[in-house]
């Protein structure tokens, strides 16, 4: 987990957006600094006239123009407001995402312990068939056992091998997917767990609907969304009043290069404009914002009903599945009996083998449903922490780059 929150490939292109948002409320903020500028222009003139020869002029200019608008109104205000806003909804991209990688990492890691427990079951059963089987061409060589006993239970045999074979490909294709997950070449990431899934604890407390607004971070990025463009509808209002532009200049004039230097000029202004007629600019430039603040409003309760929705299904269908594991643990405890029954009963020479091979599937089949469903309730829990957000992921920070 921790490599992968170091590392993963999504996460810091979520960290890189970040960086983007920031860059935007930089750009907005040099609004309010004078804009300064350097120019320079040298031209030389000619003048040919008739009958009067010709003239020829230069004129050498250095000028440092300098303008300021003041935000008398809040436009630039709004504007860096809004893109602060987006910044604050990226950080809440970056934890979203960290959880969404975590319950990644997690439903894998389960993913694996599985395979191996499924692998342990099946050469447990292998190993019980393979002895079985001895028994059978023991009985055989005595008479007391048939060729289609013996047949059937190699072809039994087989079938757990088979099995096997397919576990151990989904083992290796798990342990790849761990390491796309911790950024790392498929093959390259070394992974030691165990055989077994872990005990859960009992479920958490789900708080009422309302404390989701502040735990997951996808709605709270929705909500500063929501904000930030209310400042953008303010900043397209602000845009029909007048703006008040302080401008001055300071520079040098001289008709010869030389004399430049000796000739300082310098202006102060200020200009009033209003907005007169744009062609209808400014109104669709408002139209758009107030658009684009109700589609993020709708957004943002999309969110909220699919956050609640995904709380209360998890929970649902973890008590759901917890009832299901406790029938399918009676039903293995139920299925091994059987099977010793049977096993009993063709020893005495009470019944067929087909019995035994019968109870023998039977058992079969119910450990590993039981496995299945022990790890499905585990991807219940992820699932339901995933859901109930957290702040671990606001407690990131982003991982130095290797120069």
């Amino acid at each position: 987990m921790a490599r992968a929150l170091d590392s993963n490939l999504d996460l810091e292109a979520a960290w890189e957006r970040v960086v983007q948002a920031e860059t935007q409320v930089d750009a907005q903020g040099s609004g309010y600094w004078p804009q300064v500028n350097f120019q320079t222009n040298a031209t030389r003139t000619r003048i040919d006239i008739a009958e009067l020869g010709t003239s020829t002029t230069s004129q050498y200019q250095v000028s440092v123009p300098v303008s300021w608008e003041l935000d008398l109104w809040g436009r630039i205000k709004s504007q860096v407001e809004a893109n602060r806003l987006e910044v604050e909804a990226a950080r809440d991209d970056v934890s979203a995402v960290a959880v969404t990688l975590a319950a990644q990492v997690s439903e894998e890691w389960f993913t694996l312990l599985e395979t191996r427990a499924r692998r342990r079951i099946l050469q447990d059963q292998l190993t019980l068939q393979e002895r079985w089987l001895e028994l059978l061409e023991a009985r055989f060589g005595y008479g007391s056992a048939t060729a289609l006993d013996l047949l059937q239970q190699r072809d039994q045999i087989q079938t757990v091998r088979g099995q096997l074979t397919l576990v151990e490909g989904q083992e290796a294709a798990s342990r790849r997917r761990l390491a796309v997950l911790v950024g790392v070449l498929p093959g390259s990431l070394e992974v030691s767990a165990g055989e077994s899934l872990p005990t859960l604890e009992a479920l958490p407390s789900a708080g009422v609907p309302a404390e989701l607004l502040e735990q997951r971070p996808d709605l709270r990025a929705a909500r500063r969304r929501v904000e930030a463009a209310d400042h953008r509808v303010s900043a397209a209002v602000a845009s029909y009043l007048p703006t008040l532009r302080l401008t001055g200049s300071v520079g040098l004039n001289a008709r010869a290069l030389e004399d430049l230097l000796s000739t300082l000029i310098t202006s102060v202004g200020a200009s009033v404009g209003m907005p007169v007629l744009d062609g209808g600019s400014r109104d669709a430039t408002l139209r758009r914002a107030e658009s684009a603040l109700r589609v993020q409003l709708l957004a943002y309760t999309q969110v909220f009903l699919g956050a609640v929705r995904d709380v209360e299904t998890a929970m649902i269908q973890e008590r759901q599945q917890r009832a299901n594991i406790a029938e399918l643990e009676r039903q293995v405890e139920l299925s091994r009996a059987s099977l010793e029954a049977a096993r009993v009963r063709y020893r005495d020479g009470g019944e067929d083998f087909l019995r035994v091979l019968t109870a023998q599937t039977s058992l079969q089949r119910a450990e590993l449903n039981l496995l299945t469903a022990q790890r499905q309730l585990l991807s219940h829990r992820v699932q339901l922490h995933r859901a109930l957000g957290g702040s671990f992921g606001d407690q990131l920070t982003r991982p130095r780059l290797e120069e």
